[in-house]
Order: structure tokens, then sequence, then C-alpha cells
């Protein structure tokens, strides 16, 4: 409790500091009051710190009513300063008298309301101190962390990854070769075949389905591997199959909510086809009877399902040629071998004297793979006194159901302050499904979670520290060191549930389960799959929401007068939200960062607050164009943004955004004119992406000075040759090509790609992908990839 009440006080501090400048022409009484609050809470800032690094929970629990009324106080103060800000009026540079009169009575106005707020909210902060100075939550110079030691960089624990892979290769090639059955009982060839591995939570299931997976993608026509999780919507399961497995050029599928016919969709795509299909984490029957339907019997299918209970896995094999895997702990050996790996590298050794203590530790782990992970990540960079102490700890934790949650516990109480703030969040997120690392370090710095700068490398940094330390595991393609996505394993999210359990920080809506929290104000809301007829319960107060997040179904209605302090706005595959546009979403004068992904919306309001920083629009939300109003958007650093047709008047107004530094950009279809990109905008952007099918696409000289990332989709015709420079961009330091082609044309461009990558002075680092004929397909497809996203079919 006290990590996140501290950080609700270091947010504050901040903001009343930057209250006291002059533009905001504060009455006295309401300076003096601010004052005198600042000087209340930086000693308390200094306490909570303390507190929360020391990470003993157990020993706060005393003082946990006053924490939770210090935080909703924090709240509150943040609330009225926030409020202020957007509605005392800026001083007019040029104004009538009256004008001015009335501008300086509002603000008059406003400044008296907020001191007499902050009054009163002053009067119980200091009552809520003296509680806690009671309550023994001062400073303790026994408090310490490894943070300041540890390397953020990712290589560390990912340059050698197959080490990390023990005693797996038997468990993989035995089910490869239960797999494919061809020549041992050739009967069974032509028929379905069904594996289940099945294991307790963290055991590896889901590391050796991978494995399996990758070392027989030669054997299978078409392949899918479906996340499951514990309460999954069926139609997105269903079209999450049929995006991987269905052909492109066909015809339009049927729609999301239709689910028979994505049954018979699957189907007739699977049918006469070799294909192999991973449902990773099956919780229940009633999940594999659906998607069972969708699987024809008669064509050399192969299906591996993940699960913990043993009566799903019966109920997966049941019906065909199934088999069924038990997922052992790892020995002690191997478990020694892993913790090694993980620390200091396969070829490395330990000192005698830290033996013993690793030995006991382990012994905790109990051969579960994820707690050996989290643990080590845990001791990596302690001293040996260190590592005693975390034996200690690990040596009072309990047996049983709650002794795996315990040790985890100790990793999470070992992260330094501002992780911990960034771990408990990731619980918005739906589970087992990949997070794109871009995204969620965009909502770290719009929640406030990152306040140095350059905030973007060290939101980078913070997620990285979380996979070194085993919290959260990186997915698919890692580029220059950093992965596109990642996943938090469904034991982690349960982790991050029980110590958010009274706190708070974050409310989760579905379907399923209740309000995680029933009676108080709601800052933080993260919507899954509501049905129409659901709605957020009345007794929830959500005008105070700083973040919304909403996957699926919107269900709910939302207006702007409930959101007016909204910073994070995240909308995904809302489906129910088709042909209508943004002005029926609500907004915000507070709004930080927009993102709204596989979602068919094609016009954003008539204007954005320009608080707005970050701002995502793709993966099926196509807009007609890029607004006017951008250009009034002061501080936007990224834009990731799908328009139905790229023009110039697109470009031309993009390149007036001074503060833009990350701009990605796809055309669904062939842009009809030139593209030119001037030479006097785009003064400061890094990174520029452009994806579409055959576009023509020209740099003016000394466009994009300050450039250091490049990606280009280029269709290459029978009937034109192409010429390559990139010797304008002083400061390039990766360039990559999408080739839409093939033959000797697509080759004499990746030769020509390459021929100026050497060329120019820096000699930036080149990537180049064929990615063949299918314009329109391939120009999403890599997108899809470099985002780390499912590939979608264009609508």
């Amino acid at each position: 409790m006290a990590e996140i009440a501290a950080a609700a006080v270091c947010a504050l501090i901040p903001k009343l500091v930057a209250l006291m400048q002059e533009e905001h022409n504060l009455q006295n009484q309401a300076r003096r009051e601010i004052n005198l609050l600042i000087k209340e809470l930086e000693p308390l800032r200094a306490s909570l710190l303390d507190a929360s690094e020391m990470g003993e929970e157990h020993h706060l629990r005393s003082a946990d009513d006053y924490l939770r009324k210090l935080l909703e106080q924090s709240y509150d103060m943040e609330d009225c300063v926030d409020q202020f800000m957007l509605r005392a009026p800026p001083k007019p540079a040029a104004a009538g008298l009256i004008d001015m009169c009335k501008g300086l009575l509002a603000e008059l106005k406003a400044s008296h309301q907020m001191g007499k707020k902050l009054h009163g909210l002053k009067s119980q902060t200091k009552e809520l101190s003296e509680q806690l100075r009671k309550h023994k939550i001062k400073s303790s110079d026994a408090a310490t962390t490894s943070s300041a030691k540890k390397d953020p960089s990712l290589p560390r624990l990912q340059a050698d990854a197959s080490s990390l892979l023990v005693s797996i290769d038997r468990p993989r090639d035995e089910l490869i070769a239960k797999l494919q059955l061809v020549e041992e009982e050739p009967e069974w060839a032509e028929r379905l075949k069904v594996i289940s591995i099945v294991g307790i939570g963290g055991i590896g299931k889901t590391t050796l389905a991978k494995q399996v997976y990758e070392k027989t993608q030669a054997s299978f026509a078409c392949r899918a591997w479906v996340p499951v999780s514990r309460n999954p919507n069926m139609e997105n399961l269903l079209v999450g199959i049929l995006r991987q497995v269905e052909d492109p050029s066909k015809r339009k599928r049927p729609s999301h909510g239709d689910r028979l016919g994505l049954i018979r969709w699957i189907k007739r795509s699977l049918q006469g086809k070799r294909y192999l299909i991973v449902l990773d984490d099956i919780w229940s029957t009633r999940t594999w009877e659906l998607i069972k339907s969708a699987l024809p019997q008669d064509s050399f299918g192969r299906v591996i399902t993940t699960t913990r209970n043993r009566d799903v896995a019966k109920s997966c094999c049941s019906d065909w040629n199934g088999y069924i895997h038990n997922v052992s702990p790892l020995s002690l050996d191997n478990s020694w071998r892993l913790f090694r790996n993980r620390i200091i590298g396969s070829a490395g050794s330990f000192p005698s004297h830290s033996v013993h203590v690793s030995e006991k530790i382990l012994q905790r782990c109990s051969g579960v793979p994820l707690a050996i992970v989290a643990v080590s990540g845990l001791l990596a960079n302690k001293s040996f006194w260190e590592w005693e102490d975390v034996c200690r700890k690990t040596s009072t934790t309990s047996h049983g159901i709650d002794e795996m949650r315990n040790l985890l516990l100790l990793s999470y109480y070992d992260l330094p302050h501002h992780l911990k703030m960034c771990f408990l969040h990731l619980s918005i997120f739906m589970e087992d499904l990949p997070i794109n690392c871009d995204h969620v370090i965009r909502c770290w710095i719009a929640e406030g979670f990152v306040s140095q700068n350059p905030k973007e490398e060290i939101g980078e940094s913070y997620l990285n520290e979380l996979i070194n330390r085993g919290m959260i595991q990186p997915v698919g393609a890692i580029s220059d060191g950093k992965p596109e996505s990642f996943r938090i394993h469904s034991l982690m999210l349960d982790l991050i549930k029980y110590i958010l359990a009274k706190h708070n920080f974050v409310t989760l809506l579905s379907n399923e389960e209740p309000p995680s929290v029933s009676h108080r104000k709601i800052r933080r809301l993260s919507i899954t799959n509501i049905n129409e007829d659901r709605h957020i319960p009345a007794s929830l107060d959500i005008s105070h929401i700083r973040s919304l997040h909403i996957f699926g179904s919107v269900g709910v209605k939302l207006t702007n007068k409930h959101l007016s302090l909204l910073r994070v706005l995240d909308l995904e595959g809302c489906k129910d939200l088709k042909d209508h546009t943004i002005d029926e979403i609500p907004g915000s004068s507070s709004l930080r960062y927009l993102s709204i992904r596989d979602t068919p919306i094609g016009q954003l309001p008539d204007e954005v607050e320009q608080q707005l920083q970050g701002i995502q629009l793709d993966s099926g939300c196509y807009l007609n164009s890029i607004p006017e109003w951008f250009i009034s958007l002061p501080k936007l650093t990224y834009a990731s943004i799908d328009i139905k047709e790229v023009k110039n008047e697109d470009l031309q107004l993009l390149s007036k955004l001074n503060s833009l530094l990350h701009l990605s950009l796809l055309s669904k279809i062939v842009p009809t004119r030139k593209l030119v990109i001037g030479s006097d905008g785009f003064h400061v952007l890094r990174v520029f992406q452009l994806y579409s099918a055959r576009a023509n696409l020209t740099f003016q000289p000394q466009a994009m000075q300050k450039l250091e990332s490049l990606l280009l989709s280029i269709h290459v015709p029978p009937e034109e040759m192409f010429g390559f420079s990139i010797g304008q961009f002083k400061s390039l330091k990766k360039m990559d090509i999408r080739i839409i082609g093939k033959g000797a044309y697509a080759r004499s461009l990746s030769k020509a790609a390459r021929k100026a990558a050497d060329e120019h002075p820096k000699h930036p680092m080149v990537n180049i992908i064929v990615m063949g004929n299918s314009m329109d397909h391939a120009a999403r497809e890599g997108k899809e990839k470099e985002k780390g996203m499912a590939l979608k079919q264009v609508k």
C-alpha cells in the first residue's frame, strides 16, 4: 500500500510547485495554502518512499487504513489542481478591456475555490501524517534497492536465450514424433490428432508447446497460435484462428458476431490441408467444445492444447486419437542449470560459499521454472549477504497453495518504487495476449509513471528491467535488442490482483466478473467484452477516471461530462463502434494518449485538446484524412495512423508538428499522386515509417535532417527500375525496406538499398524483407509484423 500512496504523493508535489508559477495568477491565500501543503507533503513523501522500498508489507498493515485515506486524499488534491488548470483561462496576449476583466475574474474565482479546497485537504493531510508517524511510517536506513546497480539493457539476459531452455529437448522431440504419425500409424495419418500438455501454472507448458510449434513449421501448410485464458470471448477466439489460417485473397469473412459463420469459414479454410493449431491455456471444456466444432476431422490436422486442468486435457483427447503429456517439475540438477544460466551464463560458476544458499532457495522453488526465473532475477547483482537474506525470507513462506505466490511476492517487494507502479499497471491488459511494448510505454508516460527525460528511453529501460527480473516475458522478434511485445504470465497477473485487492488503483469490469472495486472513486478502468445490456454499476463514481481501456464490445455508455480528467483513452477491437465517429467516444481536456486499434472508425472529432502527446489509430481504424486541428497539437511526439489514402496534404500538415519524433503511416489504397516530403518541416523527426503498396515517394533536399530510422514498403512493377538514395539523412542509423514483388526486379531493389547503406557515412543497419506480390496484403503484413500483432483482414 505504501508504494501506491508514495506514487500519488510524488505525482502531486511537482504539480503544486508548477501551480505556483506567475502565469496562474493565484490569490495570496491560495499560494500560502499550497506552500504549507508542500511543506507537509515533502517529508511524508520521503517516508513513504522508504517504506515502499523496504517491501515488508506485513510491517505496514496497521497503517493500511491511513495509507488508503492518504491515497484518496492525494488523488483528490491532484484532481483539484488539474481542474483548476483546465478551468482557469490563459491570459490573452492582446484582448479588449472587457474580455481581460472577464478572464481575470474567472481566474480569481477559480483560484479562490481551489484555495478553499486545498485548505480543507491540507488539514486532513496533516492529521493523516500524524497518524502515520504513530504507526512508524518514517524514514529508515534499512531500506535498500538494487535498482541503481541493475543494468537496464535487455541483452544481459537475452544474449543466450537458448541456454534458458533446460530439460526440454526430450519432451519436445517426443511430442513432435507424436504429431507426425505418418509412418508409424498410417491409418491415422489423415485424421485429426490432439495432444494436450497438462501441468501446474508456471511449469513450462507454453514454452514446450512453443518449441514444438517452431520446430514443425515446415511440416504444415497453415498454422495458428491462439492464447485462450480463463474467460475468453468465444467470437474473438474464432477470429483469432481465422486470421491466421484463411487465404487473404478470398472474399470477406463473416461478421465478428456471427459465430456459426466463423465456424463454417474456419472449417472451409482448413479442409484438405495439413494444419497445426495450438490452443494455449484452456481452462474449460466449454471452450474446447466450441473450437472442436470448427475443426475438420478428415484432414491432416494436428492440435496442441495446454491446460492446468486434467479433466480438460481428457476432454480434448477423448474424441480422437489423443495423447496427454504431463509436464513434471525440473529436477534439482536442471533447476540449478536454469538458475545458473539466468544469473551468470552456462559457462560461469558460483563461488563455493554461495552454493549452499542457492540450493536452499531452489528447494523452495519446487522445480517450477517461473519461480526460478523470478528468483534469479531478484538475486542478480545482489551481494552474498543479500542472498542470505532472501534465503531467510523464502524459508518463512508457507507451504501449499500460497507458496508460489509468496515466492513471487519477494520479487515484487524488491522492485524499486517506480517499477512497482509500472508492474501493477499491467493488470489493465487482457490475460495471456501479447502486449505491444511501445503502447505500454506510452501509457506509462501519459499516466505520469515516467517523469524523467528522455521519457521514451527511460520507459524502455523500465520495461527491460521487468523482463530482466523475470516479471514479464518477451514475445516475438527482438530488433536492436528490443522486443516488439511481451506477455505477463497468468500467475503474475494473479499476483497483481492479489496486491491490488484492497487498493483503489485499477478497476476491472467484464461479463464474467463483478467490478473489482465497488465503493470508491474509480481512477483507472479496464473493460473487457461488456455486453450491450451491461452497464457500469451506479455505485461506481467514474467522474475521476484518468485512464480508460476498453477491449472488445464497448457496451457501456460514457460521456464527456464524466471524463474531464481522462489522460489515456485506449480502445481495441471495439467492433460495435463500426461506422461511428469518435465524437461519440468520450474525450477530455487532459487527454495525453489516444489509442484506437482494430476499431472501424473513419473520422475524428472536430477538435482534441492540446495536451495530446501520442496518438495511435491503426489496425483497421482508417481515417479519411488528417484533421486540420492536428496543427494545434504542440506536444504531440508520437503518431501512428492508418489512412484510406495518404496524400500530400496529410504530409504537409503533419510536417508542421514541431515536437513530432515518431511518425508511422499506412495507406490502405495506392496513393494516386506522387508523395513529396518537403524540406521545410519534420525538423525533429527521428523515426519515419510508410506502409503503402506502390507509393511513389520523393524526399526533397534537406528533408528530415534528424531522421535516425526509416521504414518503407515499396512495390516493384516489372516495367520500372529503381534507384535508391539515402545520403541526405545524415543521422540515419537503421533502414527497413519491405519489397512488394519478386524476381529480378526485387533483387535489384534489394541490391540498390544495400549499396546505398554501404555508401552512407554512418553505415546504417539494413533489414530487407521481400513480401511477395499481393500489394495490399503485403503492406499490411509488414506493419502487423513490425508491431508484433496478428495479421488483420482489410475490410
